[in-house]
């Protein structure tokens, strides 16, 4: 089932405009979080999804909610008594943007729709990113979800077509800990306290600290990078299929899917998220 509320359908089509420079700085600060060895050297393409790493939230202090979002934003709507997520994403490539460059961001509310799924009510909105540079820009379309506090999360079927037993895979194992959650928050200038402050964490019925989406995310095309660091990557889309958490031991994973690869995270409960890249 799916509808847009009236009071949210004024939000739709609302843009906002961003310029940054792609510095060197935060991408060395990942470099370090991700234990690999990006070539960062000024005019170096940066790394997909790595402009992550910009356009980051200047809340004031005094604005944030308690639950370390914002209590009001002129862009986004915010919905009352709901929680946040980082659902997906879904990015083209086209050239490549270099590290140095001057950025821009333009940005817009595509659409918001009331759903019902699996696991309950919830809101979706969808984002629609463009980041230009000099030499390449990046087309991304963003899935927010709002649900109720008191949602259950179910998780999904793998819908890649073949099964464990078919597959090649070439994966690690990570081992995630407050630090790596930590670091990554304050890269990117996130202040959810569910990935850092475990009484809080608790407090929203999570067991521990909950593993960020983009990290993992990242950690999947890290892990496309140290086995095919020749692969080119076009675009990408993943998704989030249901909580990792700082207890949990992560297995990344990689597999050849068509022309592309299929990456995943899994937890001992199933996967935590997956990737479809295409080359």
């Amino acid at each position: 089932m799916t509808g847009t509320t009236p009071n949210l359908q004024a939000w739709i089509g609302r843009c906002r405009d961003e310029v940054a420079t792609a510095a060197v700085e935060p991408l060395r600060a990942l470099n370090a979080l991700l234990d690999t060895n990006r070539d960062l050297s000024p005019g170096a393409p940066l790394p997909p999804a790595w402009h992550w790493m910009y356009f980051v939230p200047s809340v004031r202090q005094s604005r944030l909610n308690t639950d370390g979002h914002p209590l009001d934003e002129e862009f986004m709507p915010r919905l009352a008594g709901t929680r946040r997520m980082w659902a997906g994403s879904r990015l083209h490539f086209r050239g490549h943007i270099s590290i140095g460059e001057k950025l821009k961001r333009h940005s817009e509310i595509v659409s918001i729709a009331s759903k019902t799924g699996r696991s309950g009510a919830f809101t979706l909105v969808a984002l629609r990113h463009l980041v230009t540079g000099d030499t390449g820009e990046i087309d991304e379309r963003q899935d927010l979800v709002f649900r109720s506090p008191t949602h259950s999360v179910a998780s999904e079927p793998d819908a890649a077509g073949l099964t464990d037993e078919e597959r090649i895979w070439d994966e690690r194992r990570l081992q995630p800990d407050p630090a790596l959650l930590f670091r990554f928050s304050a890269v990117t200038f996130n202040a959810h306290r569910i990935h850092y402050d475990l009484p809080y964490a608790r407090s929203e019925g999570y067991p521990s600290l909950v593993v960020q989406g983009p990290l993992m995310a990242l950690l999947m095309l890290d892990q496309l990078y140290r086995t095919d660091a020749a692969a080119p990557i076009g675009g990408f889309n993943f998704r989030a299929r249901q909580p990792a958490f700082v207890s949990d031991e992560l297995l990344i994973q990689k597999s050849p899917a068509g022309s592309g690869f299929l990456l995943r995270v899994t937890t001992p409960r199933g996967v935590a998220s997956e990737m479809e890249v295409v080359v």
